[in-house]
Parts: C-alpha cells; structure tokens; sequence
C-alpha cells in the first residue's frame, strides 16, 4: 500500500472571507457531463452542533452548490444544489471528531453519494439539470460558514469515480486521471498560489489561510535515521528566490518566514551578504538540495535545522540524543569557488545542547575552499553528559583571515545514526 506523504495543509481560524478560489475553469466539464466527483480531507477544530463549522466543494459567489456540515442535526455530511429535487442529499451518520478524513461526494445518472473515508454513507435521487456556469469554484470557503480547520489533497474530476476508486482514493491516494479537472495538495506551504497537479495548470487562490505542517500522514518527518526534519531537502517551497535575512525560516522568499518552518531549515546566524535556497537544479539526489553562497567579503551563513523557541523553553525541532553516546552522521556536499580566500570555508557541524537549550559542545567536518563535485564526507562525535538535543548546522565561513572568500556550497542527504545500532529482542 502506498503511504501518503503530504508537505503541509492550509489552517483557517474561522474568520470571515477566508478561501481558496479556482474560479469558474471547472463549470463547463461539469455542466457536459451532468456528472462530477469532488474530494477532499479535512480535519475540523470545531463541531459544534447548530453550527455550520466547515464548507468544503462550492459556489463561493452564489447559492448553487455546497458540500459541507449541516447545522441542524449535529453535523451531518450534506450536499447541496439549487439546480436540483431534492436539493439536499444528507449523511445519517455525523462527524464530531477533530480527526482527518476523506470526504467524497458524486453525482451522475441523477444520482448523489456521498462517501466518508472511502464508505458510502448515503445515496439519494435528485432530478434536474446540473448548471454551475457564472459560479465561482470554491475547494473551501467561509462565504457564510464558519471555517474552521484544516484541509488538504482536493481533488475534481467531471465524472463519477466508481465505489471501488473513492475507497482507493480515501486508501491510498490512487488518483484516477480520466476525467481529472484539478488535482490540489495544498502542500506549497508558503505564498497565496495553491498548485494543480493534475496537468491542467488550473491554479487556484488561497486567501486568508495560513500553511500548517499538520496533515494526515507524518511521513515528512521520518527521513533518514532519527533526522527527522528534511534531512534530504525534498520539502521546499515552489518558489526560486533565496532567503537574505538573518533569523528567519526558509520558505523561498528572500523575506524568509519568522513563523512559517514546515521546510524545516532557517539562517540563524549570517553577516555581510548572503542567501540561502533550496535549489533542484543542483542535487546529489531526489527533487533539492540546500545552497548557501557568500556574494560579498566579509560573510558568512550558518542554517540549522533547529530554532531557538525561548519562550516555550526548547529548540524547536532539534533531534533527541542520548547522553554519553556516539553518533554517526553523513552528508554530501558540492562547492563552487568564486574568490578569495579566508581561514574555514564550507562544512557542516552537529551542535549539541542540553535540557535548558545551552550549547554543550559540537563537531565539524574539515572546511572545503575550493571548487569540488558532489562528495560524501562522514563523522562521529559522542555527546557530553549533559546533552540532550543535537542541531545539524550547515555553513560558509568567509569571514576569517584574508575574510575574502565568495563562494558557493550545496548540502544534500543528511544522515544521522547511532555509532553502534540498537539491538532489539523479541516482545
């Protein structure tokens, strides 16, 4: 079975005017084929009953089309058209939780269902003419509902997806392509632009949304040994321009993000003129890797992979070590030599912390000046009694000696690993 892998989700706090908009690109399929799928995963942070607390799937400028929560009843699953007898096709069964699930609707031959995680839940005639033309497609709005939640992978197909493709679809993310009009992960992560991936290039428009890393699978934070953040530099954000500003959050704007980590890296310490991107034109392997440059003398750049989280008390996604334990770790790296020269250069360093978010100690491979291709460099290190979190730290020292040293440096497939591996016996 293939495990979902999502980036990120979008977060709306239930404030007014608040969606992500496709416009009316999708009416005239629908229209033709009198037939449609809409799907989408959600997980509420509020379910009052009386209370219309999620609207997914609609017309965001008109009465014509809704698939959401009804007020009445306590939260039942419905779907909705003006153009249709009855209008309303409804759940018996109602949602209260705040868990993700899938939630499918479809229509063809005059006929509604509605799916939840994959299962039929109701079924109900409806007769009439389906006409969605001057409506603006909505994959989640708050044009008179209160929006709160999280959303990801919508999708909109103009046909009806059979039983057995809505469970695969709920399953595992198997994506017919047949008929597909969008397909939205809503993993960006950053910016208002929510991408189709479904090749139609219909791009539809986030606004008043912020990007969570709360989504239903975790699989972004199991990467490489116990690297549990973007060790390998496939999460980034579609965007190209690097991040110039001390402090911030890496998000693919040269601004960076003070908030907005779900990349998982940020420049924490720099001086002089520099920047830091994710770049897939340049990788050891996968979609990315992560280049840092010195563009002036007198400069360096240091990213971790942690932030310091003074007032909760913790080095927000640093990684968990043992104390008085050796480790391991890997990396690829490639440089490019511009100018100059200085005392260090490229390298990467494992600091270590303890429980009170002191720098305890650290280890750094040797420093690289010079124009190389993509190399794996190794180490181990064993943490101090007092350690208790280690933060990878990739760097370019431009700054010592001659402090002239421009270059450039990529870092790629970050490893990290107990020295000697766990045994485990049988329960």
């Amino acid at each position: 079975m293939k495990v979902l892998d999502i980036k990120a989700s979008l977060y709306f706090d239930g404030g007014a005017n608040k969606r992500v908009e496709v416009g009316t690109n999708f009416n005239a399929a629908i229209n033709a084929a009198q037939a449609y799928t809409i799907s989408t995963r959600v997980k509420r942070t509020k379910t009052d009953t009386g209370v219309q607390s999620y609207n997914f799937m609609g017309s965001y400028l008109s009465d014509k089309f809704w698939f959401n929560f009804m007020a009445a009843g306590g939260q039942q699953v419905r779907i909705y058209h003006s153009d249709l007898t009855p209008a309303s096709n409804v759940t018996t069964r109602a949602i209260k939780d705040s868990n993700w699930h899938t939630y499918t609707a479809t229509f063809a031959s005059g006929v509604s269902k509605i799916y939840i995680d994959g299962n039929l839940e109701s079924s109900q005639a409806m007769s009439g003419t389906l006409a969605l033309n001057g409506t603006s497609f909505a994959l989640a709005s708050s044009n008179g509902f209160e929006l709160f939640g999280y959303q990801c992978m919508s999708r909109v197909w103009s046909r009806a997806l059979t039983d057995a493709e809505v469970l695969a679809l709920a399953a595992y993310d198997a994506v017919p392509t047949n008929n597909l009009l969008g397909r939205y992960d809503m993993a960006e992560g950053a910016g208002t632009a929510v991408n189709d991936t479904s090749g139609n290039g219909v791009t539809a428009t986030m606004t008043g949304a912020t990007w969570s890393a709360d989504t239903p699978s975790k699989a972004r934070l199991l990467v490489n040994g116990n690297l549990v953040k973007n060790g390998d530099f496939e999460y980034a954000p579609p965007f190209t321009a690097a991040t110039n500003t001390n402090q911030r959050w890496i998000d693919g704007t040269a601004a960076g993000s003070t908030t907005n980590d779900l990349f998982g890296w940020g420049m924490t310490t720099v001086s002089g003129t520099v920047a830091a991107r994710f770049d897939s034109t340049e990788k050891n392997s996968g979609n990315n890797s992560l280049k840092l440059s010195t563009l002036a003398a007198s400069s360096y750049i240091e990213c971790h992979i942690a932030r310091t989280d003074s007032a909760a008390g913790r080095l927000s996604y640093a990684i968990p070590v043992l104390p008085s334990t050796s480790y391991t770790y890997s990396f690829y790296m490639k440089t490019n030599y511009v100018s100059g020269d200085a005392t260090n250069g490229a390298f990467m360093q494992f600091q270590t912390y303890d429980g009170t978010l002191t720098a305890v100690g650290g280890t750094s491979t040797s420093a690289v000046k010079t124009t190389t291709g993509w190399t794996r460099y190794t180490a181990s290190f064993t943490t101090e009694a007092t350690a208790r979190f280690v933060a990878p730290k990739c760097v370019i020292y431009g700054h010592q000696g001659t402090a002239t040293l421009i270059m450039d440096a990529w870092f790629d497939d970050i490893v990290l690993t107990p020295t000697t591996p766990t045994a485990r016996s049988a329960a």
